[in-house]
């Protein structure tokens, strides 16, 4: 059995994807939430995702080109947050988890040099399969994942094209509801995953740094905000 319009969320990192996603999880149930990477290895999503419409729901670090693989009619929506915040946020959780892939980057010299790490594996540098795919979350926010060409007027019009609903992170309690009521669940408040026991200040070279990086995001970030 299909639903008429699966719920989609283009989870974006360290923008409180995991809590909403568990909080919908659970209410739902297993069964009718289809979350990649969890309910079936990230290989097989592609040959995949035409039956994925048989879900209510459905989760993941997706982008649109992937999203779009899903047949038939879906509301997507999406959490975005401030670049520099987002970045941190992901910075402070590699440094927490030993077991996270980029964590020896964290043991030896600053952020500046976590930073130009991933750069130079962004580039190309010699480096695992696996450590060069999760370095480039440094990068991936919102507009690359909405077009390869990642500029704002690109990303504007795919969120336009798809009729995204765009909630901000730093407004969530009073956005979700939203959500919510799309699914036809009752109102809830989420869990607490994955947040910092506090927040480290950082200099304004480093912050300057990520907002350089992350220059169509900061700009549809802006605009979305206003």
């Amino acid at each position: 059995m299909t639903h008429p319009e699966p719920t989609v969320f283009l989870h974006i990192p360290k923008c409180a994807g995991t809590s909403i996603a568990a909080a919908i999880t659970e209410a739902l149930g297993e069964g009718q939430c289809y979350e990649y990477g969890k309910t079936a290895p990230y290989k097989d999503y592609e040959a995949s995702a035409f039956t994925l419409d048989k879900y209510k729901f459905i989760a993941g670090h997706l982008t649109i080109s992937q999203i779009e693989l899903i047949r038939g009619p879906k509301k997507i929506f999406t959490v975005v947050r401030d670049p520099v915040e987002r970045v941190l946020s992901w910075y402070e959780f590699i440094r927490r988890n030993k077991r996270t892939t980029l964590y020896p980057w964290t043991e030896n010299g600053d952020i500046h040099s976590f930073i130009e790490r991933c750069c130079e594996a962004h580039r190309g540098a010699a480096v695992s399969r696996p450590m060069a795919a999760n370095a480039s979350e440094l990068f991936d926010g919102m507009c690359r994942r909405l077009h390869p060409s990642a500029t704002t007027e690109a990303a504007l019009g795919m969120i336009e094209k798809h009729k995204i609903l765009v909630l901000q992170q730093s407004k969530l309690d009073i956005e979700l509801p939203r959500i919510f009521d799309w699914l036809k669940l009752p109102h809830q408040q989420l869990p607490k995953l994955n947040v910092a026991p506090s927040k480290t200040a950082y200099p304004r070279s480093v912050t300057e740094r990520i907002r350089e990086l992350n220059e169509e995001d900061y700009r549809l970030h802006e605009l979305l905000l206003g």
